[in-house]
């Protein structure tokens, strides 16, 4: 009986040590693998976040293309706008340019209208009196015109007596119109 414990108790500690070699590979191995889950999941999550960054660089990309083609069209925008303004400016001043020249002419006509009818008293004055110079000398005509009977001719011849007389009266006027009326009348009277 003693033989068979020694030889048990010399059994039990190799066993044990045994168990404890395996339980110590064991936790060995598991320290390992969990070293290496940590490991994969450090990769894995390092290979997301570049991957994410890479996504949000990329997303980042047209986005910024896009700020620029914005700025782009609004400066564009801007320029059209201001150049629309100008020449909304350019036809405010040709348009009050030509209303100051029409103003202008209107005002020249209007003094030219007034200094005609000035001068119209005065046209029809010196008419006047051109038409009264004119009326006087026809005047003076028609009263040289007018001149008694005088005998023509007195002949004595053989006891014979024989005397004619003739007279004449003419006279004329006009009114300075233009218009003129003249009359004549004649007699002749034979004595034997």
């Amino acid at each position: 009986m003693r033989i068979r414990e020694t030889t048990q108790e010399r059994e039990t500690p190799t066993s044990l040590q045994q168990q404890q070699q395996q339980q110590q590979q064991q936790q060995q191995q598991q320290q390992q693998q969990h070293k290496q889950q940590q490991q994969q999941q450090q990769h894995n999550s390092s290979s997301s976040s570049s991957s994410s960054n890479n996504n949000h660089e990329i997303i980042a990309l047209p986005s910024a293309c896009l700020l620029l083609f914005r700025a782009a069209a609004e400066s564009a925008a801007a320029a059209v706008a201001a150049t629309a303004a100008a020449a909304a400016t350019a036809g405010t001043a040709a348009a009050a340019a030509a209303a100051a020249a029409t103003a202008a002419a209107a005002a020249a006509a209007a003094a030219t209208a007034a200094a005609q009818t000035a001068a119209a008293p005065a046209a029809a004055q010196q008419q006047q009196q051109q038409q009264q110079q004119q009326q006087q000398p026809r005047d003076k005509t028609s009263a040289l015109s007018l001149s008694p009977a005088v005998p023509s001719s007195s002949r004595i011849s053989s006891n014979t007596i024989s005397s004619s007389s003739s007279s004449s009266t003419s006279s004329s006027s006009s009114n300075g119109s233009g218009n003129s009326n003249s009359s004549s009348s004649s007699s002749s009277n034979l004595h034997v």
